[in-house]
């Protein structure tokens, strides 16, 4: 696919101004980590921006982003960013001065690439020393997938896929992914079992389903690999890699 398809594809996604339900996922390992409105943020792959107005409304902080999509990127700017580069993640070097920032987020990102190794050497060149990588992805061994699989009935929707989706992380993978590029002392305590939109309605083949609210959203402390839908995983910058 060429990249002016990407474009067009993520165009059409974002038309529609709306809060991606995993966004909420992310409000709890970022107040662990102290914001301030001192700390400079990098959101990889902002999208429209959502999660910016809840880090600027909660702690005037200073919230940059990257995107490939001409309306997201409008629409974060107009959500207050202090700026938004049309830029791939997919490219070898960040858009921002090297050593910039003190916490990256690279939210719902890295299942969309063909080479996630260059997302997270961006993003390990744009943060400065002690710097804090944030990933959240889907957990392509989480127990509802292994039974699925089992039976023959997985289907990429279940996971809240969606056509940009292209591959998928174990939790081994994604630790070799962090580690191969420039990050170490992962947490993974923030990973949750199982993010929906508001109304907790998931389609099974097709059939709307309604979920539980006390099962949705929760934090999966231990054995992510096998219970969290989506990976959380809080990472630091390598003195090396400085």
């Amino acid at each position: 696919m060429t990249e002016k398809k990407i474009v067009e594809h993520y165009n059409s996604a974002w038309a529609e101004d709306f809060i991606p339900p995993y966004i909420v996922s992310l409000y709890a390992p970022l107040e662990s980590l102290g914001v301030s409105a001192n700390t400079k943020i990098l959101d990889l792959g902002c999208g429209n921006g959502s999660l910016g107005v809840w880090l600027r409304k909660n702690f005037n902080c200073q919230v940059w982003g990257t995107e490939i999509s001409d309306v997201a990127a409008a629409q974060a700017k107009e959500k207050g960013y202090q700026e938004v580069a049309r830029h791939s993640l997919e490219e070898t070097s960040p858009p921002f001065p090297d050593r910039t920032f003190d916490i990256v987020i690279l939210c719902a990102a890295i299942e969309h690439l063909f080479e996630p190794e260059k997302a997270m050497q961006q993003a390990c060149l744009s943060l400065g020393e002690n710097g804090i990588l944030i990933v959240l992805t889907p957990n392509i061994c989480w127990i509802v997938n292994r039974l699925l699989f089992l039976f023959g009935h997985w289907e990429s929707s279940l996971m809240g896929g969606t056509k940009g989706h292209i591959r998928y992380f174990n939790q081994l993978q994604l630790k070799r992914l962090l580690s191969e590029n420039g990050f170490d002392r992962l947490d993974w305590s923030y990973s949750v079992s199982l993010v929906l939109p508001p109304d907790n309605i998931a389609f099974i083949r097709g059939k709307p389903v309604h979920i539980p609210a006390f099962l949705v959203g929760r934090r999966v402390r231990r054995r992510q690999k096998l219970w969290a839908e989506n990976f959380i995983v809080i990472a630091r910058k390598k003195a090396a890699a400085l």
